[in-house]
């Protein structure tokens, strides 16, 4: 089951039924209609006609607004789709088969978990078969982990492997189309020899890209690392294109910007600290460009705003601005080429800042009585919200506090593996001007044991998860 919402919107429409006055709270009419307006298309500025400016709290206008929930549907294409129709059918995982049940291979995953007990790595890998081995024969649903999106299909990870600690060695990629119903696996992997957990994917350019822990068995010793790879779903081969010098880097993920170019981001540890390492995709390479100095950072147009705390206070900056925030420990959150939002929050409240370059203005909307943990994505101008446990998620047009809401999960979700109960999440993806949210949702149907099934293992409670899984509606937002 499809819904399409395509709302007609006016910011002036509503503005006429609202007045938000400098320093003054004002209330948002929920009942306001909406109209589209004809826009005239206009010439984005070169590059080298874009002038760095530099930005004080002190040059805007502060207007707070109160923020304000409305009955309508978002001012936004959102495409609405039911994918409850998608089922798995559960398998044993290629690693818990009779003929791969192999402790040798074991025996590299457990050396840390053994010393804890007094035992060598062969006595502990003895006893987990112990505990273990009666469940392995019992097929497991997937969990849906990793999701990416091309604007009109999702791309997930449908991994199966339950009973190997740190390794994953089976797992499908599927491509949905809700719009067709079409659920294709479109790449598999199963190797008992070799791990490779999947943390980051990415539709680019035609092709499906692929960040990866892999580690791959040497005699009885695993041989970690960490790479960028292009999924061949011709061939189903993971082919390695882009990996870090050296055992130190650790890739943090992808950033698609919304002038359709692919980033990455590397960490590499060293001796007095950390550094960062930026790389752009480009014709087939990747290349390195300028890092952010230092601070946190998100992605805009083809590099990084790095945002860091200078006199105290919050100053964000990339090669088309400055910004000194005039606030304290806040998070840039989205950035336009119109717009920077911030968020600060504590124990005690929770509160959005965005800086309007064009009006001068800041707006400031007080979030606390709605909960906090959130987390914030650009839309376009305005601004996507959501809480991480999956509560809710809002589209929020700052100068006027309006909050739509574009999925609401009526539930307190929490994830405890003896309980049996439901836990729904939501992942986020953007690609081609289109975010797409995913709901999840994973029933645990759990089988647990306590220590006295291994006398050599006391006080312990070891659990292996049923996870029955599904997804349950996707929700695809134009920017």
């Amino acid at each position: 089951m499809k819904k399409t919402i395509v709302f007609l919107t006016s910011l002036a429409a509503l503005c006429s039924l609202i007045s938000c006055e400098e320093n003054k709270n004002e209330d948002i009419n929920g009942e306001a209609e909406f109209i589209q307006e004809e826009t005239v298309q206009t010439e984005e500025p070169t590059e080298a006609e874009i002038q760095f400016r530099e930005y004080k709290a002190e040059d805007f206008t502060d207007i707070k607004v109160k923020f304000n929930k409305q009955q309508t549907a978002p001012p936004v294409e959102l495409n609405e789709y039911d994918l409850s129709w998608i089922e798995f059918e559960p398998k044993v995982s290629v690693c818990a088969l009779p003929e791969n049940r192999d402790i040798e291979k074991l025996l590299p995953y457990y050396e840390s978990d053994a010393k804890n007990f007094d035992m060598t790595p062969e006595e502990y890998a003895e006893e987990y078969m112990k505990l273990y081995e009666p469940l392995l024969d019992k097929p497991v649903y997937p969990s849906i982990e990793c999701t990416a999106t091309d604007g009109e299909n999702i791309y997930y990870v449908a991994k199966y492997d339950k009973c190997c600690k740190y390794s994953i060695h089976d797992f499908e990629i599927y491509r949905c189309n809700p719009e067709t119903k079409e659920n294709e696996c479109i790449f598999t992997y199963s190797n008992t020899d070799e791990s490779f957990m999947v943390n980051d994917m990415a539709y680019y350019d035609g092709e499906l890209w692929v960040i990866g822990n892999y580690s791959l068995l040497e005699g009885y010793v695993y041989e970690s690392s960490n790479g960028i790879f292009r999924a061949d779903t011709e061939t189903n081969t993971l082919e390695l294109s882009f990996e870090p010098h050296d055992d130190s880097w650790y890739i943090q993920g992808f950033y698609q910007t919304g002038d359709n170019r692919l980033l990455t981001a590397y960490i590499s540890y060293t001796e007095i600290g950390s550094e960062l390492h930026f790389y752009e995709y480009n014709g087939g390479n990747w290349e390195e460009k300028e890092p952010p100095k230092y601070g946190s950072f998100i992605p805009y147009n083809g590099e990084f705003v790095t945002s860091y705390e200078k006199n105290g206070m919050q100053v964000s900056e990339c090669s088309r601005f400055s910004l000194d925030t005039g606030l304290r420990s806040a998070s840039l959150v989205a950035v336009s080429d119109k717009r920077a939002t911030y968020m600060v929050a504590d124990s005690l409240s929770t509160i959005l800042y965005t800086y309007d370059f064009e009006k001068m203005e800041r707006y400031i909307i007080d979030l606390t009585s709605y909960g906090s943990n959130y987390a914030c994505y650009a839309a376009g101008d305005n601004i996507l919200i959501h809480q991480p446990t999956g509560k809710s998620g809002m589209y929020i047009i700052p100068e006027l506090g309006a909050a739509f809401e574009i999925f609401r999960a009526d539930f307190e979700p929490g994830m405890d593996y003896l309980s049996g109960e439901e836990y729904i999440f939501h992942s986020i993806s953007k690609a081609n001007g289109k975010i797409a949210i995913l709901e999840n949702c994973t029933v645990n149907d759990v089988y647990f044991f306590g220590g006295e099934i291994s006398d050599n293992i006391p006080n312990e409670t070891y659990y292996i998860g049923k996870d029955i899984s599904r997804i349950n509606k996707v929700y695809i937002l134009g920017e």
